[in-house]
């Protein structure tokens, strides 16, 4: 059997730290979605005067074999001057992908549930 250097074994080490690096970052979590979360809410044209409270929620798959995978990030938006919310949903690399408002509240070009 072969022998392994040390500079092999090094090497080897720096790539798992780099592949270690690359699959924590290839997964969104609600604090690295903050920016796309404010573009989403400027784009919607509202107010932050109307804005009571902000809060985001990872959304993981429980399915087999896919516990405690990063599905979605929402972000639920409180109003002032409704009662519901309007939620964001983005993806786990922080991509939109849908956004709808609950019970009295309202958005322009969002779809109410």
């Amino acid at each position: 059997m072969k022998k392994r250097s040390h500079n092999t074994s090094y090497y080897y080490s720096i790539l798992a730290f780099f592949v270690t690096i690359l699959s924590f970052s290839t997964h969104a979590n609600a604090n690295t979605c903050s920016r796309e979360f404010e573009r989403e809410i400027s784009e919607l044209g509202i107010e932050k005067e109307r804005i009571e409270k902000f809060s985001t929620v990872n959304i993981y798959s429980t399915g087999e074999g896919g516990g405690g995978t990063l599905r979605r990030v929402e972000g639920w938006v409180s109003f002032n001057d409704c009662k519901g919310n309007l939620i964001i949903n983005l993806s786990e690399i922080c991509t939109p992908q849908s956004n709808y408002t609950t019970n009295e509240c309202s958005v322009a070009g969002v779809e109410n549930y």
